[in-house]
């Protein structure tokens, strides 16, 4: 939301006798900017590329990877470890629910009515087709996106993000 305020002004400072238009809109992040790339690319329409740099499109995932790998309470107090993290004080409800809405993964594969944790492989049926569709053309209509990752990065590792990546190349 911060960079679509800002390249609403952008023009005026950048160009303030209006000596030039900016037409395209670019962005690039690298770890937490390549999060926040994906962020942009998907919910500004002005922004018609993105080059992402060790950025993942799941946070529910990566964060679950993390709490994982730091043994957190949430994490490792259940029998099957990270049965309850989901809604826990560490991850709690409100976050899940932001997710879904603004979180690349969350917000496109929410709409599958499969739930296994390997959902994304399986092939959309009609109905789900049916609310993908609308929701594709909106958010990555007409985009570029160039995702770039580090097969030995420990923290932010290619496979939290490879469900996704793969389902939206399926798509």
């Amino acid at each position: 939301m911060d960079t679509s305020h800002l390249l609403n002004y952008l023009s005026s400072y950048a160009f303030p006798t209006a000596s030039h238009t900016i037409s395209t809109n670019i962005v690039l992040g690298i770890s937490l900017g390549g999060h926040a790339a994906w962020h942009c690319v998907l919910h500004d329409a002005r922004i018609s590329t993105a080059v992402i740099v060790i950025g993942c499109p799941d946070y529910t995932r990566l964060m679950m990877d993390r709490a994982r790998k730091s043994k957190l309470q949430t994490w490792v107090s259940t029998e099957r470890p990270g049965a309850q993290f989901l809604g826990s004080v560490d991850f709690p409800k409100g976050l899940i629910e932001a997710i879904e809405k603004y979180d690349p993964a969350g917000l496109l594969m929410g709409e599958l009515d499969v739930v296994t944790g390997d959902d994304h492989l399986h092939e959309p049926s009609d109905e789900e087709k049916t609310r993908l569709r609308p929701l594709m053309r909106d958010h990555l209509g007409g985009k570029r996106i160039l995702c770039l990752s580090g097969g030995t990065d420990k923290l932010v590792p290619y496979q939290c993000g490879e469900p996704f990546l793969g389902f939206l190349k399926r798509a």
